[in-house]
């Protein structure tokens, strides 16, 4: 993701941090299943986005 603003690719990273921290408390039996699955949908979310972000500046360099 080279040419990415260093502020999206923060973002996504701290967003990544969160869902994997909230799935570990969801694995742990400390919280609801709830924490268990919003820590999935925070990184499937954060892996669809990369993966568009990618496919859009492949074809338009320069966009984000």
């Amino acid at each position: 993701m080279i040419g990415v603003s260093p502020l999206i690719i923060g973002i996504l990273g701290a967003s990544v941090i969160v869902g994997r921290c909230l799935h570990a408390l969801g694995l742990a039996g400390n919280a609801e299943a709830f924490n268990r699955a919003t820590g999935i949908a925070i990184n499937w979310g954060v892996l669809a986005l990369c993966a568009l972000i990618a496919i859009i500046e492949f074809f338009a360099t320069g966009t984000f």
